[in-house]
């Protein structure tokens, strides 16, 4: 199972093909106007160019985020999405939650100690 930001990662490489692809449509489709016909029937895909626009940044951010993955991913170093979402993998969690110790324990371990210190301390003077 990968990691969260894996999973992001991919999520966002499918959204910034998925909004490339449909702004290329929009902006393509958008620039046939007949002079024939009505010129506010025709001409009325201003809303779809806008569309096709706001499709393109939105790709554009997504490629940036996703190439800059690739490259830290290539060089072992952390990515902006590993830095929002968690790295770990389900191992790396389990081990974590194995290994964390309650503080109570080790609080009231500390105070056994010292208590033997105490009295050690109190035998060795008497």
């Amino acid at each position: 199972m990968d990691t969260p930001a894996r999973t992001i990662e991919r999520l966002f490489t499918l959204a910034a093909v998925g909004s490339a692809f449909g702004a290329g449509f929009l902006l393509l489709e958008s620039s046939t106007c007949n002079d024939s016909l009505d010129v506010a029937i025709t001409c009325a895909e201003s809303a779809s160019v806008d569309v096709g626009r706001v499709l393109l940044a939105i790709a554009a951010l997504l490629g940036l985020v996703v190439t800059q993955a690739w490259f830290a991913r290539s060089s072992n170093r952390s990515s902006w999405i590993s830095m929002i979402f968690d790295d770990r993998t389900e191992e790396d969690v389990r081990l974590d939650a194995d290994s964390i110790t309650d503080d109570v324990e080790d609080m009231g371990e500390g105070w056994a100690k010292l208590e033997e210190q105490m009295l050690t301390n109190r035998i060795e003077e008497e």
